[in-house]
């Protein structure tokens, strides 16, 4: 799947700088250094990754004309989901998570902090290198 980098003249995405909708990326660079940029178009383009793990095991299951599109919603209703259920349980019990201590502890968001600065990893990085939501 090719990917469209999208860049934003205003940081509306809060202290986040990017974000992946399949098949775009819509980022704010600022002023970050190219390392940076660098950094931080490997994040998303392997959040990319982890989506078209999931549409492709959609698509072997049912093709690809219902598959692409299950596998999309599923994947983004799967990391929401994620997040709520870090949030909420944080607010019912003494764990006390936030929201950006839920935003990290979503597995997605997990493998690619680990590794964004690793510019070669998609090379090697094996399809559902992240069992994220069981």
């Amino acid at each position: 799947m090719k990917i469209k980098f999208k860049e934003l003249k205003k940081p509306w995405l809060g202290k986040y700088a990017g974000v992946t909708i399949i098949p775009y990326v819509f980022v704010y660079y600022g002023n970050k250094s190219k390392k940076q940029i660098a950094i931080l178009k490997n994040h998303e383009l392997i959040h990319a990754a982890q989506v078209t793990d999931e549409i492709n095991k959609w698509c072997d299951k049912v093709g690809k004309i219902f598959g692409t599109p299950i596998g999309w919603i599923n994947w983004y209703r799967n990391y929401v989901g994620c997040w709520l259920k870090n949030i909420l349980t944080g607010y019912f019990s003494t764990k006390g998570m936030g929201a950006n201590e839920a935003y990290m502890a979503i597995p997605a968001e997990k493998e690619a902090y680990a590794n964004e600065s690793n510019l070669d990893y998609l090379k090697t990085r094996k399809p559902f290198a992240v069992n994220a939501y069981k």
